[in-house]
Parts: C-alpha cells; structure tokens; sequence
C-alpha cells in the first residue's frame, strides 16, 4: 500500500489500489463496503460507521490490524533503504 486502499470521488468514481488484492478476503470486503457508502454518505459519522457495522461485520478490527501491518512493512522498507 502507498497511499490508501481506495478512494471515492465527487463524481461517483471508485478506485481501489491493486495492493488490496493482497489483502485478506474479509478487509477487501470491508474497504470496498467503505467505498460504496461513500457514494451516499460523504462522511465518517454516526450513520456511516453503523452502516459499517451492519454491512461488514468487525470492520474497525479489520482496518486497523491491516494498516498496522502495512504500517509496519512501510517503516521496514524505509530502515532497509536508508
């Protein structure tokens, strides 16, 4: 991952990076849930996490343990570089 995982646009145009592909089955589910309720929810509030929750199920933990890892794997590419 370089950046994100996927974007939404104003236009209604979804892009998801090719480094999900990688990803485990349920955090591609996830990020593509994200994407798709963006199209009518252009925030992170209240009723965008509950639809969250109700269309993938444990999506925080999903996220979060997979951008540590990519967190993780970022700062190591970096230590060996430098």
């Amino acid at each position: 991952m370089r950046n994100k995982w996927a974007s939404c646009g104003s236009t209604g145009r979804l892009c998801f990076s090719v480094d999900l592909l990688a990803e485990p089955i349920d955090f591609q589910r996830a990020v593509i849930v994200h994407e798709l309720l963006h199209l009518e929810i252009p925030n992170h509030g209240k009723l965008f996490k509950s639809l969250m929750s109700a269309f993938a199920p444990g999506w925080e933990s999903k996220f979060r343990s997979t951008d540590l890892q990519a967190c993780r794997s970022q700062t190591t590419t970096k230590e060996v570089r430098a």
